[in-house]
């Protein structure tokens, strides 16, 4: 697994990867789903998953991918559903995200 994950973390513009997991479909075939943190400017995420999901297959023989791509404005452990100003406000207000 820290194979896998040192190899997404080697992507161009990755610079976090979280919720990763790997694991047999049959004797055969492998899954992986994967959260990426890219930055927000990226406008090539078809071409990066199109990709990666052909390095996957050649390098790890994982054929079945699902990979969640999260802008790099989120905030690690809250899975990209939020931003650092909703933390905050949320922190201080006591309200859970």
């Amino acid at each position: 697994m820290e194979a896998v994950r040192t190899f997404l973390l080697a992507q161009p513009g990755v610079t976090e990867v979280h919720d990763l997991h790997v694991w047999p479909l049959s004797t055969q075939d492998t899954a992986l789903t994967a959260h990426v943190v890219r930055p927000t400017s990226s406008s090539d995420a078809n071409h990066f998953l199109k990709n990666l999901q052909h390095d996957l297959v050649h390098e790890f023989n994982i054929g079945h991918c699902t990979v969640q791509i999260e802008q790099d404005t989120a905030v690690a452990g809250h899975h990209g559903c939020c931003d650092a100003e909703e933390v905050a406000a949320a922190t201080t207000s006591g309200k859970s995200l």
